[in-house]
């Protein structure tokens, strides 16, 4: 298990809800989502990179997401689909789908190819356990999902799906993977302790993508055939809202503050944004030509976009939905999936021009989450941890700071799972954010 090394002294937490009652000291603030002062413009983001599966030259191309350039290409085995990355940062796990069925372990601190595991007939999607553990791979023509033990890259579990299985997401606690079946138009739950299924759930036409709220109450399930993005419950495992996309949507992903869902749409070069609060789609981005898969940064701040009918990758700006860069990678890229830097190294080369706070990461987390915040001038900085009532939990900062870039890492043992609150106050500056932590 590769998980990152527990830190002393310091407080973990996260968060949950959209809409919760924050108290203090007989004073009622009403959160949706988040509540946020904010001052200037958007100072210099953290480093982090994208990795992208290239179908047809059999290639990952790695995006350096500040510059937004490519800054290396690795090869793997025959028609890479899909990535995805274990929470330490340390690997990417590239389902590739041609017939033999493998995975490429790459490692990301040289992006070298170190091993190569064995799957089903025409590996489809990946997703890694929040722990780091295993790796689940849909196999599209063997109708199963095989189970990787990250420890020592070997398959561990078969477990037997619907017809033609294509994506897949792990719930943040780590208990359940939702597999779509393309096939026969549903999704199998798989309880990943027993590596059973638990659970069908009938959906649209051919549903492929599939993402999970941080919270892990909702999963998000785009229908190619039938042009829907169908909503299911986590906790009934029902389907309780369906919401019209563009033509033949692909791939979906969630913010990290699960406020809104990104649908690609390969048949119209458009990508929906869809409002999670209400299930409606509140914009709609073109992209041109076909965009497969979809990534969303750590910090929540932007949308990179996949698109094959031009081996580009499209940069879509959060707070405004346009498109504000595109970057050439390999042929016919597919498979999309995000890291950021090491945890315990601070982004220092620009000189903060705001207060910002960002998003802590992973988020939902356990055992460790870590927040960064920036002061732009010399201020007395107030970092806090309150939980749902409003009681502070720990004051994580006190204290006068120059201008510059910070980095705060929590680990705790004594909080039970739970929303929290985190809440920073620098001279004029007030923000408070959610995070959710899940033993």
């Amino acid at each position: 298990m590769r998980m990152q090394q527990n830190k002393e002294n310091k407080i973990m937490i996260v968060t949950n809800s959209l809409f919760a009652a924050f108290i203090r000291r007989g004073v009622i603030m009403l959160l949706s989502g988040l509540f946020t002062l904010t001052m200037g413009t958007r100072p210099a983001r953290a480093q982090a990179f994208a990795y992208v599966t290239n179908v047809n030259s059999h290639d990952v191309s790695v995006i350096n997401t500040v510059t937004n350039t490519v800054v290396d290409t690795i090869s793997v085995d025959v028609a890479p689909v899909d990535v995805a990355i274990t929470p330490d940062g340390a690997f990417a796990y590239v389902a590739n789908s041609g017939f033999s069925g493998t995975v490429t372990v790459i490692d990301i601190a040289t992006n070298t190819a170190v091993d190569t595991i064995g799957v089903g007939s025409i590996a489809r999607g990946i997703a890694i356990t929040p722990d780091g553990a295993f790796a689940y791979i849909p196999n599209f023509f063997s109708n199963d999902v095989s189970v990787i033990a990250t420890a020592t890259n070997t398959v561990v579990a078969t477990v037997g799906v619907g017809a033609l299985p294509f994506g897949v997401a792990i719930t943040p606690d780590g208990n359940f993977a939702y597999v779509t079946n393309s096939g026969c138009d549903d999704v199998f739950v798989i309880n990943t302790a027993t590596n059973t299924v638990v659970d069908t759930v009938g959906v649209g036409a051919s549903p492929f993508g599939v993402a999970i709220t941080p919270d892990g109450a909702f999963a998000y399930v785009v229908n190619n055939f039938s042009g829907t993005v169908s909503v299911i419950s986590t906790t009934s495992n029902t389907v309780v809202a369906t919401v019209g996309v563009d033509a033949l949507p692909r791939d979906v992903a969630v913010t990290p503050d699960g406020n809104f869902a990104y649908v690609v749409n390969a048949g119209s070069g458009t990508v929906s944004v869809i409002a999670t609060a209400t299930n409606s789609v509140v914009a709609t981005v073109g992209v041109g030509a076909g965009p497969f898969g979809v990534a969303i940064t750590p910090d929540g701040d932007f949308a990179y976009v996949a698109n094959p009918g031009s081996n580009t990758v499209l940069v879509i700006d959060i707070a405004t939905n346009t498109v504000v860069a595109t970057i050439s990678v390999g042929e016919f890229p597919e498979g999309i999936a995000i890291t950021i830097g090491p945890v315990g190294v601070t982004d220092v080369g620009a000189i903060p021009t705001a207060y910002t706070l960002s998003q802590n990461y992973p988020n939902p987390f356990n055992p460790t989450t870590t927040i960064n915040y920036k002061i732009p001038e010399l201020s007395n900085v107030v970092l806090k941890l309150y939980d749902v009532l409003g009681n502070e939990v720990s004051v994580l900062v006190n204290e006068e700071k120059p201008i510059g870039s910070y980095e705060a890492e929590f680990n705790t043992t004594d909080l039970p799972s739970g929303v929290y609150f985190y809440q920073l106050r620098a001279g004029n500056f007030i923000v408070t954010k959610k995070m959710v932590l899940l033993r």
